[in-house]
């Protein structure tokens, strides 16, 4: 008798069970699941359900076959033993027999019991975590709602204004409108100005504070919950480019907060996203701060990015054909894989700029500094290099460089590696001796067979594009400075 009861109290099945149900009914009555967001409680709300199941459905299965099965038999046997010691002559005490059953009998008692509200409390977490879903997701949407209609919240503001005819000179008529704060200056060739009388009218203007808090809103939304991560963004960037038409000598507050939160996303919620989500076709970005933002595979065709600063953002990927990147700074802009054709950067900075394996077919480079970069696997046909200066440029494996126009470029401490370039390509183009070509190319002989410092190539140069037919490198101007240097 002692050994059955000793088999039920030291069952591990048993004291499992039991713990297990009462950590459901903790769950259940104290962890405020729908409230936390940070990790791991954020995990947990969203998987606790799946693991409850498992380890519910794998305590029951095995409590089943190891041990449920084994506590009828226990009952029948201690029972038994019982009607065997008192029918005994002897008249054996069975006081002791009779407290082993009542103990064993009510932890098995609330084994049974525990294994029959498993599947009630199982059915009851799923319920609730559905029922909180959908609660938190109803929640979020208003939020979501909220923000998008405080995104176009405008404020009225009245004018005081008036219409001025000036004629000049030249019976040239101009209108002007002039409000009261702020008074045209007559030319002095005007020789009649009429001025209308003042009119006070009711103006709408963004509400700049409104759309920030919204705009913050909306990106607390996407950090806080994942599943509308994909919203909030297709929602900002639709809002920069319904809002961003507008030509001014700097993006306004609200558009360039929109800008930076779509490029501060963290590298988790970027992995998950689509491939083109960033869409921003066809915007203007003039001069937009969009310095380190992420923007893998984003789609920036036609848009006007001129006089932006990119300056360290990444672009993996990205589709900039025919776009406007004229006098934009892309230092240290990882580019690599993306469609530039057809883009214009003239005049840009590029700064150990990365442009392995990206399309620059008849992009527009025209006098646009490479400084420190690599054009590895680069397409370049009819890319327009028009006296462009390469230094310290590697181009390894480039494709259709013969194709590309290189009329009055410079090239200094570069690479050219693993192509050919034609002859009359190098002859459009002026370098000195540190320039490294394939050994089956030679360098153009007017080119200075000597390694110059940066301030006399720059010196030489303009002789050469001032003159090119007739230049001709004379050390001795610099004294012995490259007399006594020995050619490469």
């Amino acid at each position: 008798m002692v050994e059955i009861y000793l088999n039920v109290v030291t069952s591990w099945w048993v004291w499992g069970l039991l713990i297990l149900v009462g950590l459901f009914y903790a769950v259940q009555t104290s962890f405020d699941l729908p409230k936390r967001v940070s990790w791991p409680r954020n995990a947990v709300r969203d998987h606790y359900v799946v693991g409850a199941f498992a380890v519910g459905g794998f305590l029951l299965a095995g409590a089943y076959w190891m041990y449920l099965h084994d506590i009828i038999w226990s009952f029948h046997a201690m029972v038994g033993r019982l009607r065997t010691l008192a029918d005994a002559p002897t008249g054996e005490d069975i006081a002791e027999t009779l407290n082993n059953l009542a103990q064993g009998s009510a932890l098995l008692l609330g084994a049974l019991v525990a294994a029959a509200t498993l599947v009630f409390t199982l059915l009851r977490t799923w319920i609730n975590e559905r029922t909180t879903r959908a609660a938190e997701e109803g929640l979020v949407t208003d939020r979501i709602n909220a923000a998008v209609a405080s995104l176009g919240a405008d404020k009225s503001q009245g004018r005081v204004w008036r219409n001025v005819v000036i004629k000049t000179k030249e019976d040239a008529v101009e209108h002007h409108y002039e409000p009261i704060e702020r008074r045209i200056k007559i030319p002095d060739d005007a020789i009649e100005t009429n001025y209308s009388d003042w009119n006070i009218s009711e103006q709408m203007f963004p509400n700049v504070a409104v759309r920030l808090g919204a705009i913050l809103a909306l990106e607390r939304i996407s950090k806080q919950n994942i599943d509308f991560h994909l919203q909030v963004i297709e929602i900002l960037c639709g809002y920069v480019r319904e809002n961003a038409w507008e030509i001014h000598d700097r993006l306004r507050e609200d558009i360039q907060l929109a800008l930076t939160v779509i490029g501060r996303r963290s590298e988790a919620r970027i992995a998950q996203e689509p491939q083109g989500l960033i869409d921003l076709r066809n915007t203007n970005l003039v001069k937009a701060d969009l310095r380190g933002a992420k923007l893998p595979n984003a789609r920036l065709s036609n848009s006007n990015l001129q006089g932006a600063n990119l300056e360290g953002a990444f672009l993996e990927g990205s589709d900039l054909e025919k776009a406007n990147l004229q006098q934009t700074n892309l230092t240290c802009v990882d580019l690599t894989n993306a469609n530039l054709s057809h883009a214009n950067l003239q005049n840009s900075e590029l700064l150990l700029t990365v442009f392995d394996e990206a399309n620059l077919s008849g992009a527009v480079l025209q006098e646009t500094n490479f400084n420190f970069l690599t054009l590895k696997k680069t397409s370049l046909n009819a890319t327009e290099f028009q006296r462009a200066k390469f230094r310290a440029v590697w181009l390894s494996d480039v494709r259709h460089l013969d194709y590309a126009l290189l009329d009055g470029a410079c090239i200094q401490n570069s690479e050219i590696e693993g192509i050919e370039v034609t002859s009359n390509q190098l002859k459009q183009m002026f370098g000195d001796a540190s320039v490294k070509l394939s050994k089956k190319t030679a360098k153009p002989e007017f080119w200075p067979g000597k390694i110059l410092e940066d301030d006399d190539f720059k010196n030489e140069y303009k002789k050469w594009l001032a003159d090119p037919g007739g230049y001709v490198f004379d050390p001795t101007q610099y004294g012995d400075k490259y007399t006594d240097q020995t050619e490469p």
